[in-house]
């Protein structure tokens, strides 16, 4: 359950913040060049030409992101269960007197996360 839940809240998210960061940036960057362009042609030229390279530093750059990304919502999706298992566990976890085990646990998931 807690999968879907982050799952659904970084949906959100990126709709309400990144498509209209990720829109207005687009805007900033062709008026620039156009400015550009209309200054001085040359320095525009030379502008564009470092494109490529700026666009295959973005890339693998952006693939080892999402990367630790997906990691590191995976761990907190095992942290989030882990805590929902053991709140909902609470009476069986102290009839038998394993708080020590459910710490233990719960610690291990959370030093995943680190």
């Amino acid at each position: 359950m807690s999968r879907p839940t982050t799952d659904s809240q970084q949906v959100r998210i990126f709709m309400r913040m990144g498509l209209t960061t990720m829109i207005m940036d687009a805007a900033q960057i062709i008026g620039s060049l156009v400015i550009i362009f209309f200054l001085d042609w040359r320095l525009a030229l030379l502008a564009i030409s470092i494109l490529p390279i700026a666009v295959i530093m973005l890339w693998l750059l952006g693939g080892l992101s999402r990367r630790q990304y997906r990691r590191t919502l995976t761990n907190l999706a095992g942290l989030g269960a882990k805590m929902q298992e053991n709140t909902a566990g609470m009476k069986i976890i102290k009839a038998f007197v394993k708080e020590d085990d459910a710490a233990r646990g719960f610690n291990e998931i959370n030093t995943k996360n680190r």
